[in-house]
């Protein structure tokens, strides 16, 4: 592997403005050894979220291309999105509230010294100086194994981590299989297939828009009874974005689609974004009170990471949020970075203003919270 230091490092930018599907692979395919990326900035989840989600709010995805002048050929690819939020034009990692890791995409044969950081995050807000605000939120500190050279400059920790298992230290003395979590999800998985229920991956076009069409259903169910916002079925933007993924076939879908289920009973259903040796939890549905009493959602992650593992990942995360049931697995967790500057007097105005609001926020959820002792 050809390691770029910080000292005597030379790098040439070039934008490209609303790549394409084909662009950005043959884009991808020029980086030396490969392209190195998380699930979330594949080639077809780009070309997926630019042409339903970013197209239709009136905003633009970009991809930065960042050469070493030395090396002659590109060590880095940055997808980037700018979009507007009212008056207030927004530039940063494409997200949408659809991705849980924003990260640049390595060269396989390259890797690059932490401590260009600074050089890489110059040209990145130089390719967003015609924004009012550069937010970039959910940077991991790793891309499949790799380290995220963007990670180090970033000077926001975000107030919640991504929990990620590595699958190859399950074994051993220290190994997270000996958690008691896997024999209590095995015991249910028994109870489970006594019931006539499996744990079965979606595969063909049908299965596959069967079981994401019941996921819809029972998630749906569960966000009625919990009274809390279901942007998924409200963005119609979003269902056209998870149904384009849904239509991927080969080896390489960036979709994966699992159930608990039988010829005509779900007890349950989990999807995950994939690429290269990563898998990332993404959507988790849970039948009715009939299936409560075996714990399909814990059965769900524990198969998961049995399918994972048997399939040679190497990373499995439990995507966002921060629920118990994540840290009885064994997976550590990764403070996420993220970065904020705004460039415009408007930047300023908009970054105070949601400042405020937070701390409002915060305010009106203690004073509920007080109230609520005192009754």
């Amino acid at each position: 592997m050809f390691r770029i230091p910080e000292a005597g490092s030379r790098f040439a930018t070039i934008l490209h403005r609303s790549p394409d599907r084909d662009q950005l692979e043959r884009l991808y395919e020029t980086l030396p050894g490969g392209a190195v990326a998380t699930p979330f900035q594949t080639p077809a989840v780009l070309d997926a979220l630019a042409r339903h989600v970013v197209t239709g709010q009136g905003g633009q995805l970009r991809l930065l291309e960042i050469r070493e002048e030395s090396l002659g050929s590109p060590v880095l690819m940055v997808p980037l999105c700018v979009s507007r939020r009212g008056p207030v034009r927004m530039g940063g990692l494409p997200d949408f509230d659809l991705f849980d890791q924003c990260a640049p995409v390595l060269a396989a044969d390259v890797e690059l010294d932490p401590e260009t950081a600074p050089h890489l995050w110059t040209h990145v807000i130089e390719a967003l100086s015609d924004v009012d605000l550069v937010d970039v939120k959910k940077i991991p500190p790793r891309i499949a194994g790799r380290l995220n050279p963007l990670y180090a400059i970033a000077p926001a920790t975000e107030p919640c981590p991504m929990y990620t298992l590595d699958l190859t230290a399950g074994q051993g003395e220290d190994g997270w299989r000996r958690k008691h979590v896997y024999k209590e999800a095995r015991g249910k998985f028994r109870k489970l297939q006594a019931e006539g229920i499996d744990f079965v991956e979606a595969t063909t076009p049908a299965e596959r828009a069967d079981v994401m069409a019941e996921l819809r259903r029972q998630r749906s169910l569960r966000f009625q009874e919990k009274q809390w916002h279901n942007t998924l079925e409200e963005d119609p933007a979003q269902v056209r974005y998870f149904d384009d993924l849904l239509r991927e076939g080969g080896n390489r879908q960036p979709l994966r689609l699992f159930a608990l289920r039988d010829d005509s009973r779900f007890a349950g259903a989990i999807c995950a974004m994939s690429e290269g040796l990563a898998l990332s939890a993404t959507l988790i549905s849970m039948g009715g009170d009939e299936w409560r009493r075996f714990s399909p959602g814990l059965v769900l992650f524990a198969r998961l990471i049995d399918w994972a593992e048997r399939q040679g990942y190497t990373e499995l995360c439990f995507g966002a949020g921060v629920q118990f049931y994540k840290t009885r697995f064994g997976g550590d967790p990764w403070p996420m970075h993220a970065l904020t500057r705004p460039l415009t007097t408007a930047g300023n105005a908009y970054l105070a203003l949601r400042r405020l609001k937070s701390i409002a926020r915060r305010l009106r959820d203690e004073t509920a919270r007080l109230t609520a002792q005192d009754a």
